[in-house]
């Protein structure tokens, strides 16, 4: 983007000419120093093993290891690292804008067999290459390989002969 040396244009013009200012192309970041990189580590190790710890209390587990530290500091350290505490965030059983919201179809039946209720789900990914087939066979979607096991499953259709020709009937690909 910006041409150090340029015999023509110089880099208070490439600045002007790329709306940049001039002190983001001069600048050089610092490296960390090897406290930091010390307390990222152990940070990083206690993560691993409590990944619910925020700031508060990963100052509190180095404090306890004799490590002078502050609040800001390790929000500053797990910000660089691109950690963050795993809890519950707010607002999780709220749906979204937009969210369409499915009747459940199963009211008021009474289910007293088995197999009266088949559970399934329909899968759509969107997977824009397949592996290559094996044994001649083209290669089919990941939803068209779950209806046909659960056809297997269904109709107690284990012969690989029956696979084979589940697969090569037009509905069950798409």
């Amino acid at each position: 983007m910006i041409e150090r040396g340029h015999p023509q244009v110089s880099l208070v013009r490439q600045c002007k000419l790329l709306k940049l200012s001039r002190s983001s192309v001069y600048y050089v970041p610092r490296e960390q120093c090897q406290e930091d990189l010390d307390l990222m580590y152990l940070i990083d190790q206690q993560h691993l093993e409590t990944p619910y710890y925020g700031s508060r209390k990963m100052r509190v587990h180095l404090e306890r290891q004799g490590h002078r530290i502050n609040r800001k500091r390790v929000q500053r350290l797990m910000r660089t690292m691109g950690i963050q505490a795993v809890y519950p965030r707010p607002r999780t059983s709220i749906p979204g804008d937009g969210h369409k919201v499915y009747p459940y179809l199963l009211k008021g039946l009474k289910i007293d067999r088995p197999n009266q209720v088949l559970a399934t789900d329909r899968v759509h990914l969107t997977v824009r290459y397949y592996p290559k087939g094996q044994n001649g066979r083209p290669p089919y979607p990941l939803s068209a390989m779950l209806r046909v096991h659960c056809m297997q499953l269904f109709y107690n259709l284990s012969d690989p002969a029956m696979e084979d020709a589940l697969y090569e009937i037009e509905s069950m690909r798409h």
